[in-house]
């Protein structure tokens, strides 16, 4: 206790030295952990999703033109037949783009939504902050229409009303009950709305959805099996579909950070890089400022060990000034 009194009552006679010392770490600790932040939210842990490191996304090249087909989205009996043939997946999703209009007695809104899969939510293992999960169940032939909603249209929209859930909504002219708000990280194809689909193979509106595929693999499966496994299926798939795939074609397979992120992924270890030379030099100018403070502060050392603090009495006070700063 007497040396951090007697600490913070140096800094109060040097204040000079001490707010240069503070800005300079300050800086450092600053920029170091921002872009650590970004790195451990965008590569380490990116999605907030079950087993998100055995995600996969599967893609289909048109070598005659690399540029502009790089398709990872299925049509209804595509996606349905490769669910059904696979070898590699453990289990797998599917969403697809839907305008949602929704009707009051104030009139009529559009709102950014996705079909999804009825299984969407226990696949990615995403818990609703209210209501409950939508299953499977919601989307057999005969189920009540039901919905789930983000949280910003929840906030925005609804000004953040728990008693929302429950209720029934109007969306393309067909009544649903909104049985989920999800939480804020949840953002599943940037949409506000998820609705889930029959998957029903006779129906005429849904086999016209690009469903976009995302599959878990198998414990110890790799990207290559993946590719193998898919390359077999798509091939079968060519020749009962020849309209939906190129004449050529290759398939690959990218885990989902790296889809999502991959091309980032070298810009945020250089800029880690940068910003940990910035802590080292921070860390480098406080010490030199220590050094010239400690060279100034002789005479008052030098009377400390006469008059008997010993050498570890010393170090413990220069000690607990670096703590301090």
């Amino acid at each position: 206790a007497q040396d951090v009194r007697y600490a913070l009552r140096g800094f109060r006679r040097d204040r000079g030295f001490a707010l240069l010392a503070i800005v300079a770490l300050a800086l450092g600790i600053g920029a170091t952990t921002v872009i650590f932040s970004v790195i451990e939210n965008v590569l380490i842990e990116p999605f907030p999703y079950r087993a998100a490191d055995r995600l996969a996304v599967v893609y289909v090249h048109d070598t005659s033109r690399p540029q502009d087909f790089n398709n990872p989205s299925y049509k209804l009996p595509e996606y349905l037949d490769i669910q059904d043939q696979n070898h590699v997946f453990e289990d797998m999703m599917g969403n697809s783009g839907l305008d949602i209009l929704y009707t009051d007695r104030d009139g009529t809104l559009q709102f950014d939504g996705e079909w999804v899969t009825p299984n969407t939510f226990e696949f990615l293992g995403m818990q609703p902050m209210l209501g409950r999960m939508i299953t499977r169940a919601d989307g057999a032939n005969g189920a009540a229409p039901v919905f789930a909603m983000s949280h910003r249209l929840w906030k925005k929209q609804f000004n953040s009303d728990p008693n929302v859930v429950g209720k029934t909504f109007v969306l393309n002219g067909e009544s649903r009950a909104l049985v989920s708000v999800m939480p804020p990280r949840f953002l599943l194809g940037n949409a506000d709305i998820w609705v889930p689909n029959n998957m029903n193979r006779s129906d005429p509106e849904s086999q016209k959805l690009d469903f976009w595929l995302l599959a878990r693999l198998k414990p110890g499966v790799t990207q290559q099996e993946t590719v193998s496994d898919f390359e077999v299926i798509t091939r079968r798939l060519a020749k009962t579909y020849p309209n939906d795939f190129p004449k050529q074609f290759t398939v690959s397979s990218k885990t989902l950070t790296d889809d999502v992120v991959g091309q980032f992924k070298g810009t945020l270890f250089t800029l880690l890089a940068a910003v940990g030379m910035l802590l080292l030099i921070a860390c480098s100018n406080v010490a030199n400022l220590l050094l010239a403070r400690a060279t100034a502060r002789q005479r008052e050392i030098a009377i400390r060990a006469s008059m008997g603090a010993s050498r570890g009495r010393i170090v413990r006070q220069l000690l607990v000034e670096s703590l301090m700063l």
